[in-house]
């Protein structure tokens, strides 16, 4: 026994459950924030590449096609 009496046994036990309850809140932590912060982050996307462009007034292209511009 120490001399407030506790013997050394008692006290590596306690800081054992010292270091597995911090471990398990910063895992916790980790679990929880990873998900959060990775959903923040936006993906990264390469440049889009245009080959080709169409051009000229909107009665040169068919209806429906997709391919016309601004249709009112």
């Amino acid at each position: 026994m120490t001399e407030n009496g506790t013997s050394p046994y008692e006290k590596s036990k306690r800081d054992f459950l010292k270091y597995i309850l911090g471990g398990s809140i910063v895992a916790w932590l980790a679990a929880v924030l990873y998900p959060v912060l990775a959903y923040l982050k936006p993906p990264k996307q390469g440049e889009v590449e245009v080959t080709s462009v169409k051009a000229g007034p909107v009665t040169s292209f068919a209806k429906n096609s997709g391919t016309g511009g601004w249709q009112n």
